[in-house]
Parts: structure tokens; sequence; C-alpha cells
């Protein structure tokens, strides 16, 4: 045997032995399928077809440890079209689901489906918008859009302030709907508030016994009355009335700063009548039948304060049992009277009364969730 032959078998030898090595390695990391025997296999074995898929593995594993949509994204950047890129896909398309679950509106499923027109939930997402348009009021059920009117004549007080368009832009956020302008002529639901209002004042005589004891009139008091008004023109229509009324208060201190606001009729605390009859729980009420429990969940962990207290009760008298576990949660809002009005909540819709402990609440709903669900 010549040299130049001995040298080439010896060469395909440490080949094949370099091969199977490298297959018996792969094979181990494989059968691992862990961060760790992927980093050991690559500590041996750095280049070729092998080594850029144990990269490959790696770098997915890492996004799948921590699971979010940047991640994935930035996965498939890199490996557009790798091996495990279908599965990168499917798991983000996973997390996308998850956050409309928790919007949990039919425009949030939509934009899902917009957004994944070739995924593997498209079913899932199709039966939760049903199942949405199915928990409202029949001529609710296929409405998209919603416009605010307000319509109100304060005697001399034109440009006082009530906060009715701001909870109603709140609520048809909470609706899933989306607001058009006033001038639209093309809307589905009207939000309408028809509100007269009248400023109250008294006269006050300054403080001190000086020399000067001349009255000075100060708007300190005001009266709010009307109806709020939700309707689907043609269809149906909710009205409440309303009335509330702050009483001018016996005495003020002329010297302060707020004396000083309140020397026009605008200046009247009609935000504090606003408040006092009740619109926004009126309107709340009237949006929780139109809409189901699911707009009044919305409404709970919506962030300000006046609206989560407002859905707290109306999930208690609305009495569906799928609000026991939001209601539990909001046993540990910072608001001591949401914290109230969450037991009283769950005392009317459970029939249990645990108080404000979220503990024992967690531990009754545990042990009894699924019978309770199946009876109710």
């Amino acid at each position: 045997m010549n040299r130049q032959l001995l040298i080439l078998l010896l060469l395909c030898f440490l080949i094949f032995s370099s091969c199977s090595s490298e297959k018996k390695d792969w094979e181990k990391a494989e059968s691992e399928n862990t961060i760790e025997s992927y980093q050991v296999f690559l500590k041996s074995h750095t280049k070729g077809p092998l080594a850029d898929k144990a990269r490959e593995v790696i770098f997915f594993k890492q996004n799948e440890s921590i699971n979010t949509v940047g991640g994935y994204m930035t996965f498939l950047k890199q490996y557009p079209q790798g091996p495990l890129a279908d599965k990168a896909r499917i798991k983000l398309e996973e997390l996308y689901f998850t956050e409309a679950q928790s919007i949990n509106t039919i425009p949030a499923f939509e934009a899902f489906i917009k957004q994944n027109p070739q995924g593997t939930l498209l079913d899932e997402a199709r039966k939760e918008i049903e199942t949405l348009k199915n928990l409202r009021h029949q001529a609710f059920r296929h409405t998209r859009t919603a416009k605010i009117i307000v319509e109100k004549s304060f005697w001399g007080a034109e440009a006082a302030f009530i906060p009715f368009e701001d909870h109603a832009k709140k609520f048809i956020k909470n609706a899933g709907l989306h607001l058009v302008e006033t001038d639209d002529d093309d809307y589905d639901v009207v939000l309408k508030l028809q509100a007269k209002g009248e400023p109250r004042g008294a006269s006050y005589i300054p403080e001190g016994s000086g020399g000067n004891r001349r009255s000075v009139y100060r708007y300190t008091g005001a009266s709010l009355s009307g109806t709020v008004i939700l309707e689907v023109p043609g269809l149906h229509t909710f009205k409440k009335t309303f009335k509330g009324e702050i009483k001018p208060s016996q005495e003020i201190s002329i010297r302060s700063s707020r004396a000083l606001i309140l020397d026009s009729p605008s200046s009247a605390p009609f935000d504090l009548a606003y408040s006092k009859a009740g619109v926004s729980s009126k309107l709340l009420e009237m949006m929780g039948t139109a809409y189901g429990y699911t707009f009044l969940l919305s409404a709970l962990k919506d962030g300000n304060w006046e609206v989560s207290y407002y859905a707290t009760k109306a999930l208690g008298e609305l009495g569906d049992p799928r609000a026991v576990e939001p209601l539990i949660t909001a046993l540990k809002d910072e608001e001591s009277s949401i914290r109230r009005d969450a037991a009283d909540s769950l005392k009317n819709i459970t029939g249990e009364d645990f108080g404000e402990d979220q503990e024992k609440w967690q531990k009754w709903w545990k042990e009894n969730k699924e019978k309770f669900l199946k009876k109710k």
C-alpha cells in the first residue's frame, strides 16, 4: 500500500470518526433537550449545519422561557425560515389570543383575526365574538360605534363643568365601541345627557368685626336634574332620570382663594350635584344591561376608582357567577369603598359571607368553583 493511499484512508477514518462523534453528541443533546445540553454540544462542534441548528434551538428555548411577543418577533427576524419558525409563530399567535381574551371585547378579537389571518385559533376567536354578542341585549348585539350628545341648560352658567363626557368615553371603551365625533351621522349607539341646572348661592358676611360689614354673594350650591339616555335609534332606548342638589354652605371663609372662585354662576359646584345625582351609576347600569357582564368586568378593571366603584356595585346587582373571581381580586383594591362593595357583591352572588377577607374567599372559591358555576 503506497503512502498516499494510506494517508487518504486515514483522513477518511478521521472524518468518519468525527461525523460519528458529532452525530452521537447531537443525539445526546436532543434526548436531553435543554439549553445546557445544546451548549455542551457547541463546545465540541462549533461549525456545520448541526451547530447552526443548536444555536437556533438555544435561542428559541431562551425566548420560550420568557414567552413574550418581543422575544418571538426577534427570533423570527433572525430565523424566518428555520425549522422552529412555525413553532414560534404558533407561540406568538397564542400570546396575541391571550391578550385579546384579557381585553375580552369584540374589537379585540376582530383585531386578532386581522392580525393572524392564517392562524390556528381563528375558529376560537370567532366563537368568542359570538359569545360576546350573545351576552348583549338583542338591540345592541351588532353595535360597533357610539356618539355622545350633551344637551344642557344651566341658568347663567353654561361654562359649568360636569364629567359626563369623561365617564361616557370610558364606558364606550369598556363596551368595545368606537367613539365618533358629535357631528358624525354614521353611528350605532347614542349616549345622551339632557340636563337642567341652576346655580345656588347665598350672601356671606366677611370675617372680622371691622367697620365694613357688606355682605358678599357666592355660588356655593347647585341643583341638577334631567335624563340620561342609552339608545340604538329605532330599536331600543334605556332612559333614567336623575336629580341632585348641593345646598349653599352656611358659611365660608371670604379670605380663601376658593371663595374668590365662587363669585360666578359657572363656578357653582355642578360637578358635586352631578355626582350626588348618581348619573354615572345610572349610565353604567344601563350599559351593563345592554352589553352584559363583560362590560362591567372591563369597567371594574378601568383604573378609575369611581368607574370601578360603580361597576363593583352593578356586578353584585347583576348576580352573574362569572364575576366572582374579579370581585375577589377587587378585595385588594386601594379604595376602601371598592373593597367594601366587592365584599357585598360577593355575598349577594354566592350567599356566603367572608367580609373583605380575600384569603377565605379564595379558599372557598377554589373548593366550590366547579359545582357553583354548574349550579348557576
